[in-house]
C-alpha cells in the first residue's frame, strides 16, 4: 500500500482502490470503480478519548506533586496550604475545561483538521497547568507567580479565539 499525505492506493482483493485527501479537511474520499464515499481520519469519539486521557494525566501529575508531610503534627499542614490551594484551583480549571469540552463535542457532528489543531492547542496550554500549579504553590503564592496564574489558562482561551472556531 502506497501512502502519502495526499493519497493512498491499495490493491484490495484484486481491485484497485484510491483514497485521496479532500483539500482543507481531514477526510479521505475513497474511489473504487464509479463509487466515492467519504470517511473521517479521526472520529469525534477518538478525539474525545485522547483529550480525556491527556486531562487525566494532567490531574495525575498535579496530584503526584503534592508531598505528604513527614511529621505527624497538624501544625505542619499549615505550611502546605499554598500548595494545596494552588492544586485545588488548578483542579477546578481542568474540571471546567473537561466539562466544557464534553458538552462542545456532544454538540459536534464531525471533526475537521481545524478542530484537531484547535484541540491540540487547547491541550498544550492545559498541559502547562502542573508547572504553574507547582510554581504558585512552592513560592508560597509570591507576587509574580500568583499574578501570572490567571494567564496559565489564558493561552487556551486565546487559542480558541484565534483558531476562528470554538466548536
Amino acid at each position: 500500500m502506497k501512502d502519502s499525505s495526499a493519497f493512498r492506493a491499495s490493491d484490495a482483493e484484486g481491485g484497485l482502490e484510491l483514497r485521496s485527501l479532500r483539500p482543507g479537511t481531514s477526510e479521505y474520499v475513497t474511489h473504487s470503480g464509479f463509487e466515492a464515499q467519504t470517511t473521517e481520519l479521526v472520529t469525534k469519539n477518538r478525539l474525545e478519548a485522547f483529550s480525556d486521557g491527556v486531562l487525566a494525566i494532567i490531574i495525575a501529575i498535579m496530584v503526584l506533586k503534592l508531598k505528604a508531610p513527614t511529621s505527624p503534627a497538624l501544625a505542619v499542614l499549615h505550611n502546605l496550604w499554598p500548595i494545596f490551594v494552588s492544586y485545588v484551583q488548578s483542579f477546578l480549571y481542568v474540571g471546567i475545561y473537561w466539562d466544557n469540552h464534553h458538552h462542545l463535542f456532544h454538540a459536534a457532528t464531525r471533526v475537521s483538521a481545524s478542530i484537531l489543531w484547535a484541540n491540540l492547542h487547547l491541550l498544550f496550554w492545559l498541559s502547562l497547568l502542573p508547572f504553574a500549579t507547582a510554581w504558585v504553590g512552592q513560592t508560597r503564592m509570591a507576587v509574580i507567580p500568583t499574578i501570572s496564574s490567571p494567564f496559565r489558562s489564558r493561552g487556551s482561551i486565546l487559542g480558541c479565539r484565534t483558531g476562528s472556531i470554538c466548536w
